[in-house]
């Protein structure tokens, strides 16, 4: 009964992570990084007794391709594995078209061949739909909006570790800060404070984030500055409406110290915010 944290590389070093489960010499992976992080998965597994045989679900926290990208991918190398998915999210992982067309809008062509590459679809059969509050072996799936409507959590009930994606925000190893998700295009601010709430409700031991490994600094702490950061994103949102405007904005108020590492973050909360403040009621 183990958890292992696996550094996908994408976007660098310590930056987006996958997890990998074992139960009694069946594999779990949570997540996936994008197609370019496969090797790193199957690396992390051959350094722990692995087989790709061995691998009976991979599990989407949901279909944003730096979680999702590999997905395809790594199915073809594990032979037994099952596709644990929203059901928001399955159609895309099938079929993803729709979904590499909106990620190219969003990053340019350039920048998605060499960050993503192709996506593979997953056959229709080996896919399974999870519902909120469904539960598979010690694994219990949660329904977390806010980041985006096809986004669950999973509670490890025998670890009491929560797998959260990218519901709980993020936060890297260097610095004692966190701040919430907000990339396009699904954005949704109250969504998102009440899955913060929930998910705190679990009164779990630790949890993994996407973006980078377990929560480092104390839950209920973590937990406040997502709660500030929200709503300084969205007064951001209010003020600037402009994406250029908006990062600008967030930038200027990032710890001194984090900038450079949060650069990205910020430029992706940025078009989120832009995009929700447009809908949003004012």
């Amino acid at each position: 009964m183990d958890n292992y944290l696996i550094d996908t590389g994408l976007y660098g070093p310590k930056r987006t992570a996958a997890y990998l489960l074992l139960r009694e010499g069946k594999a779990t992976i949570f997540d996936t990084g994008a197609r370019s992080s496969v090797p790193a998965i199957l690396a992390r597994m051959q350094e722990l007794g692995v087989l790709p045989e061995d691998v009976t679900q991979i599990v989407l926290s949901h279909v944003h391709l730096d979680h999702a990208g590999g997905a395809g991918a790594l199915m073809e190398v594990c032979p037994n594995a099952t596709l644990i998915v929203h059901p928001r999210g399955a159609r895309h992982m099938i079929d993803p078209s729709k979904l590499e067309a909106s990620a190219r809008q969003v990053y340019g062509d350039q920048a998605f061949e060499g960050i993503f590459g192709s996506l593979v679809p997953v056959p229709a059969e080996r896919v399974r739909v999870v519902e909120d509050r469904e539960e598979i072996g010690p694994f219990k799936f949660y329904d977390s909006p806010g980041h985006a409507y096809h986004h669950f959590v999973m509670h490890d009930r025998d670890t009491n570790e929560l797998f959260a994606g990218d519901a709980f925000g993020l936060a890297y190893p260097e610095f004692a800060f966190a701040m919430p998700s907000t990339s396009p295009t699904q954005f949704d601010p109250e969504a998102a404070l009440a899955t913060y709430e929930s998910i705190m409700a679990l009164n779990p031991s630790r949890i993994a984030i996407a973006h980078f490994g377990y929560v480092q600094i104390e839950l209920s702490r973590h937990h406040l500055m997502l709660k500030l950061g929200i709503e300084e994103h969205v007064s951001v949102a209010r003020e600037f409406h402009e994406a250029n405007l908006i990062e600008t904005a967030l930038l200027d108020r990032a710890p001194k110290e984090c900038k450079s590492v949060l650069a990205l973050d910020i430029h992706m909360n940025a078009l989120g915010l832009a995009h929700w403040v447009t809908q949003a009621p004012r």
